[in-house]
């Protein structure tokens, strides 16, 4: 009863400050209607919106004026006193911040009506504004690439209550209806980029619902005398708020970068479970700032270095304050250091100086990455024989190598390849997490992450996934194509995982029971990359990287030569025409009907100096335009090869050359498209890097590769950006089993002549490029009779591949089918993902056969 009064004195408080905010912002807007500029002519407004915030209580950091320079009244420039910048910000300004916060008429917000997960999406929206306080504006938003290099999007509540539910089902079932009140408070639940607390909310609520029902079995009630439905009720809500502040006080934990996601995760929980400030000192402790990928554990820290498995020094018992400074020391040594060489030299440097009793200096660079060192700050959840967590969840960041180097500098990417032994450069973030994730959990213990699509493609696959399964860890759950249902255009996996599960875990990959997952995310096939095959090598390539547009003709760009300039280098001296080739990329490939370049590029190939100043004319414009801008290149090697000779594209595909001297035509696909097309071109043109090249003149050639047979294999091992396909050699091309005797096969070269010849016909007709065509193909609603014969073609040239293997038991049909679901529905506007395909149960069937062929080719030959 005192807690309930409490609370409804805390609720008319609140209720006062909303009136009173209202208040203001009505009282500020008659002003402006009597006067239209008496509101630009005063200033007293921020003053009161002060005063009524400091009677804000309990809400930690998120309400203390001390912490914002701003709210605080602090000086915002140099010899500017705090009244000085409180009279800057004018009245007209905080009225119409208040009109965006409250609305207007019936646009009215009803903040009482919002969920605790709203603040999540206020969240997501502040990410990359800043406020400034310009002289004369008043306040303003500047928008900065803080949001970008995160790669943080708030998930809704839906998508983290499934997650979450999903993760915990291994332990709940365990349990069993007869779990006991002890074992399910004793469950710790972990989310290591928690942002808002999305995830750590639905924690909160599906345990507390189980505590809830876990106490009524035991046969505990909220007061003894709850007879009436009012009282029941009254009692029930009670029930639950307790569950919920006693899981909140005993099972969560969050890790965050970001301040302000910390202190909004602390204040959700809060809200959620009605327990105000008395929370606050847990959740101080079990809800930080910090970098989850940054820190060390006892075993690193006793060994002094940041190697996994390094062996621990004789250094006597480690207490905590010796082992922070420990660790501090080894951080600093990396993050100071430039080299991989300067790094050891110092890490050798600060070894020596601990072992002759020498305290460690300041680390201010390891500092400043917030480290979080998981056995020291949570030692309740790494003591005992089975040490870690239960279930890790959350919405890592989206963030692949650019934006790391972009966001958290170089250092960055070498610590995560440095505690991650075997992850590539080119892993994405979430691959990282996964791993960390995976590190942090007890036996038996789940993770459920979100990811993007790639965490089961390349480079990521090999160091998140592929490693995970090695390690003893068993995927039971996966759907593995989810639009995003915020603003991000990416497309997301959503993963389960257990760790050395006590027994095999029910599987569901897509919804759909499953006898396995592998780290493809496939119900076939095992966990590894498939081999380059012998046969397929020197037959693809990348394009050439012709770096500096001052090589090229072309009249799109300014810092390119006119196609005028061009015409009369040649008219002038009919040699120029041997060093100049048409050029083309993978823009003109997809939009050009006839797949025609706009663009002619100079090259010179391998050739000397001495050699290109036959030349004259051609070395003099490069001279002009390329030489002054390598000039300016950083003194690393590629730097300096690309300064001496200036005169050579920078990158020039030797290999593609070679493979290609002779050929009249070759096989040409973008590396990026949402739907691959392989096109046959002249041979004799320069193709830029963001082409592949195949040195395959065949029809035969075509087919399979234009073929669904293909495309399941290409979009299994390709990467992805947004929502498009990366097409590399390496991994779509070198390892692919073309059918037994495919050169031979005359089925082949006429179906594949046929498809392309129809094709190219629909194209000129039409006026319109790859893209635009086989948007149509894959439209419902297409019904255009070519349209119809070329998707004809196209099950016929299936067909033909299908039989080339020898797998006639196979009889797919073609259907629309959406390519991904979306995570919050169809949307009113937006376009669905349909595409004209082989079912998934198909896709599957055929992905595995071309594994088991390829690891048969790929085994070696018995002496």
């Amino acid at each position: 009863r005192r807690g309930a009064a409490a609370g409804a004195r805390r609720g008319a408080a609140a209720g006062a400050r909303r009136g009173a905010v209202t208040a203001l912002f009505e009282q500020l807007g008659e002003a402006a209607a009597r006067d239209p500029g008496a509101l630009e002519r005063s200033a007293g407004a921020w003053a009161r919106l002060e005063a009524i915030f400091r009677g804000v209580r309990g809400g930690g950091g998120l309400f203390d004026a001390g912490a914002h320079r701003l709210a605080a009244g602090a000086p915002q420039g140099a010899g500017r006193s705090g009244r000085e910048v409180a009279l800057a910000i004018g009245d007209g300004a905080v009225h119409r911040a208040l009109g965006r916060l409250i609305g207007e008429g019936d646009g009215r917000i009803r903040y009482g009506a919002l969920e605790v997960e709203e603040l999540g999406g206020a969240y997501e929206a502040l990410l990359g504004l800043t406020l400034e306080a310009r002289s004369g504006d008043g306040l303003a938003l500047r928008l900065t690439e803080e949001r970008r290099q995160r790669g943080a999007h708030y998930t809704p509540r839906a998508l983290a209550t499934a997650v979450v539910e999903e993760a915990l089902r291994p332990h709940l079932e365990a349990m069993g209806d007869a779990a006991t009140p002890a074992r399910i408070v004793g469950l710790k639940v972990c989310d290591p980029a928690m942002g808002s607390g999305a995830f750590l909310l639905a924690a909160c609520r599906t345990l507390g619902d189980r505590l809830v029902a876990a106490w009524r079995r035991r046969g505990a009630r909220a007061t003894a005398a709850a007879a009436a439905t009012a009282a029941a009720a009254a009692a029930s809500e009670d029930l639950e708020l307790r569950a919920r502040r006693r899981i909140a006080a005993r099972c969560l934990y969050g890790v965050d970068l970001d301040p302000l996601a910390v202190e909004l995760a602390r204040l959700s929980l809060r809200l959620l479970t009605g327990a105000g400030g008395r929370l606050e000192a847990r959740l101080q402790r079990a809800l930080r700032r910090g970098d989850s990928l940054v820190g060390l554990s006892r075993a690193q820290i006793a060994a002094r270095d940041w190697a996994p498995g390094a062996a621990a020094r004789d250094a006597g018992p480690l207490d905590e304050a010796r082992a922070r400074r420990t660790a501090g020391g080894v951080l600093e040594a990396f993050f100071s250091g430039s080299t991989a060489r300067d790094r050891r030299a110092r890490l050798s440097a600060f070894q020596d100086r601990i072992e002759a009793g020498r305290p460690p200096s300041a680390t201010p660079a390891a500092a400043a990455r917030a480290p979080i060192h998981w056995e020291l700050d949570l030692p309740e959840v790494f003591a005992g024989d089975d040490p870690g967590f239960d279930v890790i969840v959350g919405n890592p960041p989206f963030a692949g190598k650019n934006t790391l180097l972009a966001g958290r500098g170089p250092r960055y990417l070498a610590w995560l390849q440095a505690i991650h032994e075997g992850a590539h450069g080119n892993a994405d973030l979430c691959a990282h997490f996964f791993r960390r994730a995976f590190g942090l959990l007890r036996r038996g213990g789940t993770l459920g992450l979100i990811a993007t699509n790639t965490i089961a493609q390349g480079d990521t696959r090999a160091a998140g996934l592929a490693w995970i399964c090695r390690s003893g860890g068993v995927i039971y759950s996966a759907a593995r194509r989810l639009r995003w249902p915020g603003r991000a255009a990416v497309v997301v996996s959503v993963v389960h995982v257990q760790r050395d599960p006590p027994r095999w875990p029910r599987a569901t990959l897509d919804g759909a029971p499953a006898p396995r997952i592998s780290a493809f995310l496939s119900h076939r096939g095992g966990d590894e990359a498939p081999a380059a095959l012998p046969e397929n090598a020197g037959r693809a390539f990348i394009g050439s990287y012709v770096l500096g547009m001052g090589f090229t003709f072309d009249d799109t760009s300014a810092d390119a030569t006119p196609l005028a300039e061009m015409r009369r280098l040649v008219a002038r001296d009919p040699r120029n025409a041997a060093r100049i080739w048409p050029y083309l990329g993978g823009e003109e490939l997809n939009s050009s009907p006839t797949h025609a370049p706009h663009r002619h590029v100079i090259g010179f190939e391998q050739m000397t100096e001495e050699q290109a100043r036959a030349w004259p004319e051609l070395l003099a414009l490069v001279e002009a335009k390329v030489r002054p801008q390598r000039a300016r290149l950083g003194d690393n090697a590629d730097g300096r090869r690309r300064k001496r000779c200036w005169w050579q594209w920078g990158r020039g595909a030797t290999g593609l050359l070679e493979a290609i001297r002779g050929l009249t035509r070759v096989l040409v696909t973008a590396r990026v498209s949402q739907h691959p097309g392989f096109v046959f071109l002249p041979a004799r043109q320069v193709f830029s890097e963001q082409l592949v090249v195949f040195a395959l003149p065949w029809w035969s050639a075509f087919a399979v590769l234009q073929s669904r047979v293909h495309e399941v294999w290409a979009r299994c091992f390709a990467s992805s950006l947004e929502e498009r396909t990366r097409y590399t050699p390496s991994d779509c091309f070198e390892p692919f089993p073309f059918p037994p005797g495919w050169r031979a096969e005359r089925r082949l070269d006429e179906v594949g002549e046929a498809y392309h010849r129809a094709r190219a016909e629909l194209l000129v007709g039409r006026g319109e490029g790859l893209t635009a065509l086989y948007n149509r193909i894959h439209d419902p609603g297409e019904r255009d009779p070519g349209v119809a014969a070329l998707r004809a073609l196209d099950e016929a040239m299936d067909r033909a591949v299908l039989d080339a293997y020898g797998w006639g038991d196979l009889r797919p049909g073609c259907e629309f089918l959406l390519e991904h679901e979306d995570a919050r529905g169809p949307r009113r506007g937006a376009a669905r993902p349909w595409r004209r395909r082989w079912s998934g149960a198909v896709r599957d069937e055929v992905l595995a056969r071309l594994m088991a062929l390829n690891k048969a080719r790929a085994r070696p030959s018995p002496l």
